[in-house]
């Protein structure tokens, strides 16, 4: 029934790229590879996070928009690409996937009900990208309690908002690297936090690594 509803849909409203509205792409190859990347990196609360784009641009904005909120997974998948592309621009971060044996890359998560709502988490999806081109594992022992969502409040709400917000259901990360997923940083306060918990529970080392800034 899914796919027939989907079919139907793809008649109705076929896909547009967002970018140069080619059909049957959410973003053709072509914009793709022209995407222009600004990479960076800021430390929040001694995690040093690396961003491969500036949320303000436009594409980069409408990409992760349409994926979150209008509910296209498949456009985490695409944004995962970019991800890997990026990388390049980040020896320590390439580094990092290619030469650390004791690797683990974990996402941030969605709330049960978030992510039953959606569908999907994007950043695992995102994720999941690096993971399977680098061929490191992926964890999902990371959970988070329901709160209230980080876009809706102010920089100083987000700081006691997400305070204890995560907790590990698996096994101690002894002497684990961890490489940290998620989407967009902006105060740092959300990385900060799920990097807190993973070290408790053994963590040598995070890195944060997201899409936009």
């Amino acid at each position: 029934m899914k796919k027939i509803f989907k079919f139907i849909l793809d008649i109705l409203f076929p896909l547009h790229c967002l970018n140069c509205h080619r059909e049957e792409f959410w973003l053709c190859e072509n914009c793709i590879q022209k995407l222009l990347l600004s990479p960076s990196y800021e430390r929040f609360e001694k995690i040093l996070v690396f961003s491969i784009a500036n949320y303000e641009q436009p594409l980069i904005k409408k990409l992760i928009r349409t994926c979150k909120f209008s509910k296209v997974p498949e456009i985490a998948k695409i944004l995962g690409q970019l991800l890997i592309r990026g990388i390049s621009e980040f020896p320590e971060v390439k580094d990092l996937l290619c030469n650390e044996k004791n690797l683990l890359i974990v996402s941030i998560p969605l709330s049960r009900r978030r992510e039953r709502e959606r569908g999907f988490n994007q950043a695992f999806l995102i994720a999941q990208a690096v993971g399977l081109a680098y061929n490191i594992p992926l964890s999902f022992e990371l959970k988070r309690k329901e709160r209230a969502p980080q876009s809706k409040l102010s920089a100083n709400k987000r700081g006691r908002n997400i305070q204890q917000a995560f907790f590990w259901t698996g096994e101690r990360l002894t002497n684990q690297r961890i490489l940290l997923v998620d989407d967009v940083v902006t105060t740092g306060t959300t990385i900060a936090e799920a990097a807190k918990i993973l070290k408790s529970v053994g963590a040598r080392r995070v890195t944060g690594i997201t899409i936009a800034r």
